[in-house]
């Protein structure tokens, strides 16, 4: 279920966005997610994927812009309670990009 512009709420669309809308975080976000998307696919010798460590390795890695949501949500709306982020969905889609660029590499190959 989505509920923000496509992803499950505010908080989690912001941060998203901060984390892509930032050279080194979105450089480091496509980094971990194509390293995630490998182990989901079964390519990573002894690694299993487990949603759980996937969405804590980028709530880990993205606190910093977990931190910048919750002030800039907090000096705009100072009486509103935020919801949690969806770290698994921000890794999701991060992952998906990966598969996505993959696909794209082995199709230029195939032409």
């Amino acid at each position: 279920m989505t509920d923000y512009n496509g992803w499950t709420n505010w908080e989690t669309w912001h941060t998203a966005l901060l984390i892509d809308n930032d050279e080194r975080m979105q450089s480091h976000a496509y980094a971990l997610g194509k390293r995630c998307a490998a182990i989901r696919r079964g390519e990573v010798k002894g690694k299993v994927y487990n949603p759980k460590i996937a969405a804590d390795a980028f709530r880990h890695a993205f606190s910093k812009a977990w931190t910048q949501t919750k002030r800039f949500a907090r000096e705009s709306w100072p009486n509103e309670s935020l919801a949690p982020v969806n770290w698994l969905e921000i890794a999701e889609s991060e992952m998906d990009n990966a598969d996505s660029e993959a696909a794209y590499e082995v199709s230029k190959h195939d032409r």
